[in-house]
């Protein structure tokens, strides 16, 4: 395991992650049922995804004091790959492993609410992306959030293919290297 010295996270092998996941369920954390796990995608059906993808804004605040940072829509499949590498953060499916206490379960219900309501704004999750190397050598990305791993983990958990976040524009040409854009 290496700890990556510009983020909280470390890159796990496969059964070191695997290992984690056993012994450490975040227990602050409250997972929905299974079965209510595997009914969102049809409760959010592809229609209401995109209204979703088109409501996610870089908030006010965002703009002003991360005024580098853009919205960019990244390929959920590929870049949630390389986030469950960052098991500090990664909050599982239905908000299992590392979600906080009931913010999965709110997020959830803020997303069905602002399909009611076309006019409300969805903050982009804030994301940070840089590059380190795990125990062979081998470079991976590390992904962290500055803010809305829960709502990330939400937007995954419904089904959609694609998921707008806020990244440093300098880090865009990382995302691009490793698939990450849509």
């Amino acid at each position: 395991m290496i700890q990556n010295p510009l983020h909280f996270g470390f890159i796990l092998s496969p059964a070191e992650r695997a290992a984690r996941r056993r012994q450490n369920q975040n227990p602050g954390s409250y997972p929905i049922e299974a079965d209510t796990l595997k009914r969102l995608p049809d409760e959010f059906t592809p229609a209401k995804r995109r209204q979703l993808l088109d409501q996610m804004v870089l908030s006010e605040t965002d703009k002003f004091t991360l005024p580098k940072y853009q919205l960019v829509n990244v390929r959920t499949d590929v870049f949630d790959r390389a986030f469950d590498r960052t098991p500090d953060q990664y909050v599982g499916p239905g908000g299992t492993e590392r979600a906080i206490g009931n913010r999965y379960q709110k997020a959830l219900q803020f997303m069905r609410d602002a399909l009611k309501n076309p006019h409300q704004k969805i903050h982009a999750p804030l994301v940070v992306l840089s590059e380190d190397k795990d125990a062979r050598g081998k470079t991976l990305p590390v992904i962290s959030f500055h803010d809305g791993r829960h709502r990330y983990a939400v937007l995954r958990d419904i089904g959609m293919p694609i998921i707008a976040v806020g990244m440093h524009q300098d880090e865009i040409p990382l995302a691009k290297k490793y698939g990450f854009l849509a």
